[in-house]
């Protein structure tokens, strides 16, 4: 499936494997699960309330608000925040304002370059979070070991 839409959508089914949606003007909501190898970029919001498969992208210039996310897939939002509930095994997030997240699986890496991090307290090993040139925010405190300087931190 490769479909581009040019006015806010919204996608009442499930979206299949190495699917390509482009949203030129709008936001776009899915209710359905979106399946493995699936790329979304949209030039406003893009909320999915299903399953993100594995190794997707999704690119957005405002919010990206998911609720479970597979391994491996690459989350980035240009100009606001990203709101998650269950994050899988290396995956990469990217945000310029918050980020919220519930649980991080293992071996994921979370840059904000402005906003703050929240993580629920459930989180896998290896999970580095980094706040390029400004020092790292992350509520609740999490201990972790510092890499570098105040700004990137291995989640313990």
């Amino acid at each position: 499936m490769e479909e581009t839409y040019n006015v806010d959508t919204t996608l009442e089914q499930d979206i299949p494997n190495d699917s390509i949606i482009v949203i030129t003007a709008g936001n776009l909501k899915i209710f359905g699960n979106v399946g493995d190898r699936v790329t979304i970029t949209s030039n406003q919001k893009i909320i999915i309330k299903g399953h993100v498969g594995n190794n997707c992208r999704l690119v957005a210039v405002e919010q990206i608000e998911v609720q479970d996310v597979g391994s491996g897939t690459d989350i980035r939002s240009e100009t606001s925040k990203v709101t998650g509930h269950q994050i899988g095994t290396k995956v990469h997030i990217e945000s310029y304002n918050d980020i919220i997240l519930g649980s991080v699986d293992q071996d994921s890496d979370i840059i904000c370059h402005n906003g703050n991090v929240k993580i629920g307290v459930n989180h896998g090993a290896n999970v580095v979070v980094e706040r390029p040139g400004k020092a790292l925010k992350i509520e609740p405190k999490i201990l972790g070991k510092m890499l570098g300087d105040s700004n990137r931190r291995m989640l313990s």
